[in-house]
Formats: C-alpha cells, structure tokens, sequence
C-alpha cells in the first residue's frame, strides 16, 4: 500500500489495494468486508474441519462475492 512518507511502521495495514491507506472511507468499507469474510471463514471450518485453508479462504471468497452481488442487486 501506498502511504505518506514518514508514517509509522505500526501504523500501516495491509489490505491489497494501494489506495486503502489513502482513502479512510475505502479503507473502512475494506475492513468489514474482511472482517465478515473471516466470520464466514471460522463457520466453515467448524462445519468442515476437514477442509484445507485454501478451500475455506475461496468458500469463504465466494460466500462474500454473493453477499456483496446480492445487496447492490437489492439497492437498485
């Protein structure tokens, strides 16, 4: 990501678009889908412990992308 110079170390996240440093609104929007993204995650692997991290990461992914599809589909 992208940040000012002289930001902190401790003060620089990782979410895998450059802007999201830059853009507080973004960067917020990037987190819940995140944090949700995990939640969706966590149901799986106890539903599915069996599973690999890759398959619960893109079961996960693909659980998200719906939900996301699904309420911009409802909004409009």
């Amino acid at each position: 990501m992208q940040y000012p110079k002289g930001t902190k170390e401790e003060q620089k996240f990782a979410l895998g678009h450059p802007f999201y440093g830059l853009l507080p609104g973004l960067f917020a929007y990037a987190v819940i889908w995140l944090r949700e993204h995990n939640r969706v995650c966590d149901i799986l692997k106890v539903e599915h412990p069996h599973w690999d991290d890759e398959r619960l990461f893109q079961t996960g992914k693909l659980i998200i992308t719906g939900k996301l599809y699904k309420s911009c589909a409802i909004q409009q």
